[in-house]
């Protein structure tokens, strides 16, 4: 008799780059919502200058027109400065960006960073090596403000509804300041709930609050 295949609520797709910490991103569908997980660049002091823009170009590959919600966990670059390719115009993004309210002012300033830092970046690349195939920032300065317009900030512990069945929180997770583990309860029924949690990066440890939802 062959196994019986089984069904989960949330379905799960990586976006980021195998056997790397760096470029955090995780497609999570629920409910007939598509919810993305970080939008992080990948970040590497071992690989070359073009193969870290090929890599970036290929992990941000990811189905944009079709989400519902971009949901960043943390203001670091490897969780959040992917954003600005939403604000390029063949990027047909139609949905919401939640972060917390202070990880929304950090997030805006390390995605106007990064499109300064490639374009100087690339310059330099093109000018050094003017019979390679130049490279291209995956944003521009213009294209990261652009970005920015979908992001909405909201309190830490603060209950999101996302639809009639599914809500998010940002638990306090210690690891930089409004960064919040995702939690998502999705009401299946009058009497089931199931949940996820995304950590991200955390110091579980050093967080009371947390630690207290956590035991409930």
């Amino acid at each position: 008799m062959g196994k019986s295949k089984i069904e989960h609520d949330f379905r799960i797709t990586p976006f980021h780059v195998n056997n790397s910490v760096t470029g955090s991103s995780v497609l999570v569908e629920v409910d007939g919502l598509k919810i993305l997980l970080d939008i992080g660049m990948f970040q590497s002091q071992t690989h070359k200058t073009e193969d870290v823009y090929k890599i970036n170009y290929k992990k941000l590959n990811i189905p944009f027109s079709e989400l519902d919600y971009i949901i960043i966990s943390s203001s670091h670059a490897d969780h959040c400065c992917g954003l600005g390719i939403i604000g390029r115009d063949d990027v047909n993004f139609n949905g919401k960006v939640i972060t917390t309210e202070m990880a929304s002012e950090l997030i805006g300033l390390n995605v106007r960073d990064s499109a300064h830092l490639m374009q100087g970046e690339c310059e330099a690349y093109n000018k050094k090596y003017p019979n390679k195939e130049p490279l291209k920032p995956l944003y521009t300065m213009e294209e990261a403000e652009n970005s920015l317009y979908w992001l909405r900030g909201y309190g830490q512990n603060e209950t999101i509804k996302l639809n009639e069945n599914v809500t998010l929180e940002f638990l306090p997770n210690g690891h930089l300041s409004g960064d919040g583990s995702i939690y998502i309860t999705y009401q299946k029924s009058e009497y089931v709930k199931k949940r996820l949690l995304y950590t991200g990066d955390h110091n579980f440890g050093r967080v009371k609050p947390f630690t207290k939802r956590w035991k409930d």
